[in-house]
């Protein structure tokens, strides 16, 4: 007689079927999504070069299965050579910054450190060259890549919207070195409705990178919990704006027919049969998948659902389990699980929700006061119960300890509202108790060399116990430790996470700190109204300002304070705010900005040549480090206005540039001295017109940009070298290299603003040179590409300005004398342009149409726009195109000579 083996074999260990049910077509979607964004890995026989990246967005309530769903995508990614990382948000800890982020990139790490050496030799040289100086930046947000590269120098510090730049440009090219087409990378951040803001920037970034390829970005978040004002929601309409290939799935609860395909797989039982027990599951969970399972547990946990060994199959009573009052909320369900539990398995889970989704047993030992071998064992019935699940192998110890031959050293919770469930076990009055003994335990196990690195990770649990602290010393450790966290958290960009720090920090300082705790409290003021400004809260931030000034003590502290200030106003386009705060705080430093300030310029001047001597100019670079605190104050404010002096003023310009070159002469050089001989440089040569001494200090400051290692400072003063000044001196052809330089060192710093400028020049040199238009205008792309990018608007209009002038020149237009191109007409340019004030860019603009009409014979059309152009010189002045303006403006007067009447 033949039959099938175990046709009839049904097992009495309840398991509930593995499978994911209804998601079929979910799955092929988020497949075909990495198929476009992979270039056709799993189907080699599709070509898909229309996406490089893209994001998918997964939605839907809790328990509806939004992991569950992307983890069934993971091995055939895998398999096809791609990298799969994920990290979760959580609940609580929403002030860590990037903190789902760190963890995907962790365990990405981690895959690479147990590849080969050869493999391992490799990616060191890939990231070293992506990351440039710049490798401590990654380093402090993810430690781990230190164990790849190795230590790396510190990183230079820098403005705040220079270190946001730095820090952006870093981690984007961090990213670059992982999405490559041979193995395309998915990130999956899970929970984004608790995302912190400096996540959302980074996703922004990511996703809106034109150079990032290979990238598959998935997100998951709970649609019920957001609405149309939450930060997640704006930044993803603000990319749908930006043209960023965004898809989504909503996951539906699971139907009739789905729930009893689960039961048929689980019970092995008949579908037909199994209809009144589906159409109960259905009602009781709303085919919520987490919830079907979590009652399906239930039922056989109460016995409602048992294995009947003599009929070999399960059996249940509809009527007696819709008896039973079961609750048809799931967290509710999860507490009286939780509560059937002992009450040290209770207590140990309370202790690991307040830790996060992910625990690990290191940690909640060190919280729970006992070994890692006890605190296992109190774990082991929520393992049992499937409450908390393992994710790492079993490790064997060197010997016994309490019957315990191994360990698992990290957990999970089964899901959120397990976590949640545990988390509602602990009284309302008690929460911030614990959290705070649970900061205060972290604290004490780490190393102080550690402490930096692991500051989350206690920090975010003493928070919220801090109106608690009592004591004075308490007090003022939590104030010194919310300071570190909070300029590790604006280092790393991520404002509003520092904001929350520094202003626990402010409020937990003891009575009379300004007087018993003035550095502790100067300190965490003045960053407090730096990231207020960062964060947009300008207001805020001059109140704190104005406060503080009021009980500073020394004039070079608040120097430092009238410095934010200047850079907000300036930011702003409050210029001549800017000035009169720079002006009265240079006072105050025995510097003075007289309002007649035409009358003291040639006095400054003749003081800097004094002060000078007989030295080379070449000689400054050897002069000693400015050590005098009022004239370190005196010079950074200098600085800090002396873009505002030139907007506002050349001969204001003037005389800020030769009051800090007399700083620099008489107190010894700083790294930003350099731009210092740059500035000065453009007074040598647009007014007193010593061409060769200004090119000398030009070339001193590059040097001493140079010789500090300076990458930002290179980046201003390789623009002015080039174009203010060394072009009066050699051929333009030799800037073509200083300006490259210029570029590449403003891309490192995140100096964009000159590294943009650099670009422009970079064009202008070409035109000048007779390079092919056909060439120009393919850089012309790039170059506004990059500009649109960086949101750098003067570069933007200098380019579209040049870019109407060549096209035409090119024979690109309908007509002669039509000067438009695909994006704009010279009539919304103009108009653009005067709305804005760009003189500058008009300038350039009517300079280069008046050179086009000349060469087409229209020379009384080039006459009007080179006199258009001759208007607007003080915006350009000591600038090279002014040379080419006047060499045009004769040749126009040259052609039109015959023509003039004799009058």
């Amino acid at each position: 007689m033949e039959f099938p083996l175990a046709y009839q074999d049904v097992s009495g260990k309840f398991q509930i079927s593995q499978k994911l049910y209804g998601r079929e077509k979910e799955i092929e979607a988020l497949l075909m999504a990495f198929e476009r964004v992979g270039g056709g890995n799993l189907h080699s026989h599709q070509n898909y070069s229309q996406f490089k990246t893209e994001m998918m967005l997964i939605t839907g309530y809790s328990g509806i299965g939004k992991s569950a769903l992307v983890q069934e995508i993971y091995k055939p990614i895998t398999q096809q050579r791609g990298y799969f990382i994920s990290g979760k948000f959580e609940q609580f800890q929403r002030n860590i910054p990037y903190s789902a982020v760190v963890r995907a990139f962790q365990s990405l790490v981690r895959q690479l450190l147990i590849e080969n050496e050869t493999q391992l030799f490799q990616w060191r040289e890939k990231l070293l060259a992506a990351l440039g100086y710049n490798g401590q930046i990654i380093i402090d947000v993810i430690p781990e890549v230190e164990l790849i590269v190795g230590p790396q120098p510190p990183v230079q510090q820098l403005g705040p919207t220079e270190s946001q730049n730095r820090f952006n440009l870093v981690f984007q090219n961090f990213i670059h070195v992982f999405c490559q087409q041979s193995h395309p990378l998915v990130i999956f951040l899970d929970d984004l409705q608790w995302s912190d803001s400096a996540t959302l920037k980074l996703i922004e970034l990511m996703m809106t990178d034109t150079h990032m390829q290979y990238l598959f970005l998935i997100g998951a978040y709970r649609d019920n919990e957001v609405s149309s004002i939450h930060p997640l929601i704006i930044t993803l309409n603000m990319l749908k704006e930006q043209g960023v290939v965004i898809s989504q799935i909503t996951l539906s609860p699971l139907n009739f027919e789905q729930i009893s395909q689960l039961l048929a797989d689980t019970l092995h039982k008949d579908i037909v049969k199994l209809k009144p027990l589906a159409e109960l599951v259905r009602h009781k969970t709303e085919g919520n998948p987490f919830f079907v399972n979590e009652f399906l547990k239930t039922l056989h946990q109460e016995n409602l659902l048992n294995f009947n060994s003599q009929e070999g199959g399960w059996q249940w009573d509809v009527s007696q389990i819709e008896k039973i009052s079961i609750t048809d909320n799931v967290v509710d369900l999860m507490i009286s699980k939780l509560k059937s539990l002992p009450e040290t398995a209770q207590q140990v889970l309370r202790l690991a929700a307040c830790i996060g989704n992910s625990f690990d047993l290191v940690t909640l030992s060190i919280i729970n006061k006992k070994s890692s071998a006890e605190t296992c064992r109190e774990l082991l019935p929520a393992t049992q119960k499937g409450l908390i699940l393992p994710t790492s192998e079993l490790k064997t110890l060197g010997s016994e300890v309490v019957g315990f031959h191994s360990l698992i050293f990290n957990h999970k919770f089964l899901h959120d509202r397990v976590q949640q469930a545990a988390y509602a076990l602990i009284d309302d009055n008690q929460k911030k108790i614990i959290h705070l003994e649970i900061g205060r335990i972290l604290l004490s196990s780490v190393f102080a060399e550690e402490r930096t690195e692991k500051i989350f990770n206690f920090i975010v649990h003493l928070n919220q116990g801090w109106n608690l602290i009592k004591t004075k010393k308490e007090k003022l450790e939590l104030a010194q430790l919310n300071l570190e966290a909070g300029q590790k958290a604006k280092d790393a960009t991520a404002y509003a996470s520092a904001k929350e720090y520094l202003t626990i920090g402010k409020n937990s300082l003891p009575i009379n700190f300004w007087e018993e705790n003035y550095d502790l409290a100067f300190a965490l003021h003045k960053e407090l109204a730096e990231v207020e400004y960062l964060n947009g809260n300008f207001e805020k931030s001059e109140e704190l300002i104005e406060l503080t000034l009021n009980r500073t003590k020394s004039v070079v502290e608040k120097a430092e304070l009238y410095k934010i200030l200047i850079v907000q106003y300036a930011t702003g386009g409050r210029y001549e705010d800017a000035m009169k705060v720079g002006t009265k705080c240079l006072a105050m430093l025995g510097i003075e900005l007289p309002s007649d300030y035409q009358t003291v310029i040639e006095e400054e001047i003749a003081e800097a040549k004094k002060n000078l001597g007989d030295r080379k100019i070449a000689s400054l670079i050897d002069l000693p480090k400015m050590k005098v605190p009022e004239k370190v104050a005196a010079l950074k404010i200098l600085n800090s206005v002396d873009s505002t002096a030139y907007l506002l003023d050349m001969g204001l310009f003037a005389l800020v540039a030769a009051k800090r070159v007399n700083l620099c002469l008489k107190y010894g050089n700083l790294p930003e001295s350099a731009k210092v001989y740059a500035d000065y440089g453009i007074i040598m040569s647009s007014i007193l017109e010593d061409y060769t001494s200004a090119h000398d200090f030009g070339l001193l400051a590059m040097k001493l940009s140079d010789k500090f290692n300076n990458q930002a400072q290179k980046c201003k003063v390789s623009l002015i070298f080039g174009y203010w000044l060394n072009s009066w001196v050699n051929p333009i052809k030799d800037n073509d290299e200083i300006y490259l330089e210029g570029y590449k060192a403003g891309v490192n710093s995140g100096e964009l603003l000159y590294a943009g400028y650099n670009l422009v020049y970079i064009l202008l040199n070409k035109f000048s040179q007779g390079v092919s238009l056909e060439k120009i205008l393919e850089e012309v792309t790039h170059f506004l590409l990059f500009s649109h990018n960086t949101k750098n608007q003067l570069c933007i209009e200098l380019i579209l300005g040049f870019h109407l002038n060549i096209f035409n020149l090119s024979g690109k237009t309908k007509e002669k004398l039509d000067f438009r191109n695909d994006q704009i007409s010279e009539t919304q340019y103009l108009n653009s342009g005067e709305s804005q004030l760009s003189s500058a860019s008009l300038c350039y603009y009517h300079i280069f149409k008046s050179q086009v009409l000349y060469l087409y014979g229209e020379s009384g059309l080039a006459l009007d726009c080179a006199l258009k152009g001759q208007k607007l010189l003080a915006s350009i002045r000591g600038q090279y195109l002014i040379s080419e303006h006047n060499f045009y403006f004769s040749l126009i007067l040259a052609a039109l000579y015959p023509l003039a009447s004799q009058a």
